[in-house]
C-alpha cells in the first residue's frame, strides 16, 4: 500500500470509528446501566457464569434438517381446504383415491389453498405429478417466500422449461434459473422445493434443478397466476395428475449433513436491507419471527423473536409498542436490576459515560430516535430478561474481558470484513457519504450495507470458547427467564432483543424448547430513500 493510500485509509477510519461504535451499540444492545454504575476490569481467572450451556461454537454451525410431513391433499379435507381457482376457461377438478386430476384448461386449470396456516418461510414441499396429456407445464406451484410469492414451473414453453417465476421481474424463461428438460407424458415425476432463509432449492427425481440465493432479489408472480396465492397448483393446456402434496418445517440440528440447499450453512436472517424496484436500498428491516413449541411440557406455547436496532425511526418504535400489547409476557433486554425501568436519556442528569456518547453520536449522525426513549418499558407485561450490572461485570471479569479489548476485536473483524467486501470500494462509499449534501441518509445507507457482513464483524466478540458476555451469555440468561415464564403457564411470549442476538436464540429455541419456526414479518427500522 502506497503512502497516499495509507493516508486516505487512515482518514476514512478516523471518521468511521464513531460509525463503528454505532454499529457495535446497535448490535449488542443497551448497556447504559453498566456504564453509569460500574467500571469493567480487564483481568480475571475464572470461567463464564452467565449461561448454563456447555455447548461450543460448533453448535452455532447447525444446518437445516426437517420435521414431520403434513399432507395438503386429502380426500376428506379437500373441499374445506382448497378452492378451484377462477382462471377463466378452467377444466374439471377431481380428487379420487388420493389423486388430484386437473382437467385440460383454456388455458389453465388449478386449485388454491383456502386456509391461513401455511408457513411463509423455512419449509419444504414435495409431491408427485404427471402430464396425462397435453404439451405444456404440468407443474406450476405457487408458494410464499416471506411476504412475497413465487411460482416453480416444470414443463412450460412447449413441454420442457423449468425455472422460477418471477425474480426481479424476470420470468422462468428469462432468468438465472432457466433450464430445459425432457418430460414424458403419463409418467410420474417426484418434485421437492425448499424455502430456507437464504435460498430456494428445487429437485426433480432427486436431481437439483434450481438453486437461487435470496439476497438482493425481489420475488413476484405473473399476473395470470396471482389468484393462486397463498399456495396454488395448476397446469397449462394439459391434463395433469398430482398426488402426495405435503409440507414440513425446516428446523436446526447440529449434525445434519443433507441440507438439500448449498454447501454453505443456512442460518436465519433477522435483519436485511430491502431494495426498491429500482434496485436502490429502500429500508433496513428487522424481523418478527414466530415459533411454536410442538412437544414437551410447554407444548402449544408460541414464542416470537422480535429483532431490534437500538436507533430507528419513531414510527418503527410505535409499531413495536403496538405489537408488544399482544403478548402474555414481553421479555426485554436491559442490563439493569430486575425491577428497574429505563431512565430516558432526555432526563439524564448529564452524567458522562461512553455509551451515552455513542448514543449521542447515533442520533446526530443518523438522524434517528433512541429505542430507550421510545419504547414503553413500564408496560405491565414487560419482564426483565437480561443480566444485572453485577452479573454482567462478574462475567466480564471471569472472561478476562473488557470493553476496550472487545472493541479492538470487533474493529479487527470489521477491517477483515472490509477486506472481504472490497475495502477500497467501502472506503470510497464512506468518503462519499461524509461529503454528501444529504449526509444523514448517505450514512444510513453505508451503515445498512455493513449489516451484510455483521456476522463476520461480530465474530470478534467471541472468546476462544466461542462465547461472549455481550451476546451468548446474555442470551443464556434470557432463555432462563423464558423457561420461568413458560412454567408460569404463559402461552404467548415475545422476546425483544437486538437483532444480532437472535440467530443464537433461534438455535436455543429449536434445540432446547422443541420449537419450530413459522412465519416471519418485517418492519422498517430505517428509511434509506431520499
Amino acid at each position: 500500500m502506497c503512502h497516499s493510500q495509507l493516508k486516505t485509509r487512515l482518514l476514512v477510519w478516523s471518521e468511521a470509528i464513531p460509525i463503528l461504535s454505532i454499529a457495535l451499540a446497535i448490535a449488542v444492545g443497551s448497556l447504559r446501566a453498566v456504564a453509569e454504575e460500574t467500571s469493567l476490569p480487564n483481568k480475571s481467572e475464572a470461567n463464564s457464569t452467565g449461561s448454563t450451556e456447555a455447548e461450543s461454537e460448533q453448535t452455532l454451525a447447525a444446518e437445516l434438517e426437517t420435521g414431520n410431513w403434513t399432507p395438503l391433499l386429502e380426500a376428506a379435507s379437500f373441499e374445506s381446504s382448497w378452492n378451484k381457482t377462477n382462471f377463466g376457461g378452467e377444466g374439471n377438478v377431481e380428487m379420487v383415491d388420493g389423486q388430484l386430476t386437473l382437467g385440460f384448461g383454456q388455458p389453465m386449470t388449478g386449485i388454491n389453498y383456502k386456509k391461513d396456516d401455511f408457513p411463509k418461510d423455512n419449509y419444504e414441499v414435495r409431491w408427485e405429478a404427471k402430464r396425462i396429456s397435453g404439451q405444456d407445464f404440468f407443474a406450476c406451484v405457487t408458494l410464499p417466500i416471506g411476504d412475497e410469492f413465487f411460482s416453480f414451473i416444470a414443463g412450460g414453453w412447449g413441454g420442457g422449461l423449468v425455472g422460477i417465476s418471477s425474480i426481479n421481474g424476470r420470468d422462468a424463461s428469462d432468468n438465472d434459473t432457466t433450464k430445459f428438460m425432457s418430460f414424458d407424458n403419463d409418467k410420474w415425476y417426484r418434485f421437492s422445493i425448499k424455502v430456507s432463509p437464504k435460498s430456494i432449492t428445487a429437485r426433480i427425481d432427486d436431481e437439483e434443478v434450481v438453486l437461487v440465493e435470496r439476497a438482493d432479489k425481489k420475488f413476484n408472480l405473473r399476473m395470470e397466476v396471482r389468484s393462486s396465492r397463498p399456495v396454488g397448483y395448476c397446469g397449462f393446456q394439459s391434463k395433469v395428475g398430482v398426488k402426495g402434496f405435503e409440507y414440513r418445517m425446516l428446523t436446526v440440528a447440529s449434525n445434519s449433513k443433507d441440507t438439500g440447499t448449498t454447501s454453505e450453512i443456512d442460518k436465519p436472517i433477522f435483519f436485511k436491507v430491502q431494495n426498491a424496484e429500482s434496485g436502490e436500498p429502500r429500508a433496513l428491516q428487522t424481523a418478527i419471527a414466530s415459533y411454536k413449541i410442538l412437544s414437551g411440557p410447554f407444548q402449544g406455547a408460541a414464542v416470537d423473536l422480535i429483532g431490534a436496532v437500538h436507533v430507528g425511526e419513531k414510527s418503527y418504535y410505535s409499531s413495536l409498542n403496538e405489537q408488544f400489547k399482544k403478548y402474555d409476557a414481553m421479555l426485554f433486554e436491559l442490563v439493569a436490576e430486575p425491577n428497574e425501568r429505563f431512565r430516558k436519556s432526555k432526563k439524564d442528569k448529564g452524567v458522562y459515560n461512553p455509551i451515552s456518547a455513542i448514543q449521542v453520536g447515533m442520533k446526530d449522525a443518523l438522524g434517528l430516535a433512541f429505542q430507550l426513549d421510545e419504547i414503553d418499558y413500564k408496560a405491565k407485561n414487560f419482564v426483565h430478561a437480561d443480566m444485572t450490572p453485577k452479573e454482567f461485570v462478574q462475567d466480564m471479569q471471569n472472561r478476562s474481558d473488557g470493553f476496550l479489548s472487545m472493541f479492538a476485536r470487533v474493529l479487527g473483524s470489521s477491517i477483515a470484513a472490509q477486506g472481504i467486501s472490497q475495502a477500497n470500494g467501502s472506503d470510497a462509499k464512506m468518503l462519499a457519504a461524509l461529503a454528501s449534501d444529504n449526509r444523514t441518509v448517505a450514512l444510513r445507507k453505508v451503515m445498512a450495507e455493513q449489516f451484510s457482513t455483521m456476522d463476520i464483524q461480530l465474530s470478534g466478540l467471541a472468546g476462544a470458547d466461542g462465547k461472549s458476555t455481550l451476546l451468548t451469555e446474555r442470551n443464556g440468561k434470557a432463555m432462563q427467564v423464558l423457561d420461568k415464564e413458560l412454567k408460569k403457564g404463559k402461552k404467548n411470549i415475545g422476546i425483544f432483543y437486538g437483532a444480532a442476538h437472535l440467530e443464537d436464540m433461534h438455535i436455543r429455541l429449536v434445540r432446547d424448547f422443541s420449537a419450530t419456526p413459522g412465519s416471519m414479518e418485517w418492519l422498517d427500522a430505517w428509511i434509506l430513500s431520499e
